[in-house]
């Protein structure tokens, strides 16, 4: 079984900051950059590469529902979109064999 996390108000604790600062040199990161902005930009990361949002929300970012993240990052999804509608016009033009993903299955 996994170890129990333990959780202080969305804070890792046993952090400090002089690790944190030692882990951004180390990375060569900006001194700046906060542990949040690291979550994000993988949250981000994640999705625009096709990760299935429901596993992105619930197993890696822990939000309780998809609903929440869909809306904060929805907009790294547009591409997604564009590919349905091709994909939906080669169906309906050329009839779903000729369609990349549309798979019929047994009755």
């Amino acid at each position: 079984a996994p170890a129990p996390r333990l959780r202080l108000r969305g804070r890792i604790p046993y952090f400090t900051p002089l690790n944190w600062t030692l882990t951004l040199e180390q990375g060569g990161l900006p001194g700046d950059i906060r542990a949040y902005d690291l979550r994000h930009g993988m949250a981000t990361q994640w999705l625009s590469e096709g990760i299935n949002p429901k596993g992105v929300s619930e197993r890696r970012l822990e939000h309780s529902n998809v609903g929440f993240t869909l809306q904060v990052y929805g907009h790294v999804l547009p591409h997604d979109e564009v590919q349905a509608a091709h994909e939906m016009e080669n169906q309906l033009v050329s009839g779903p064999e000729k369609s990349s993903t549309f798979h019929q299955h047994e009755v």
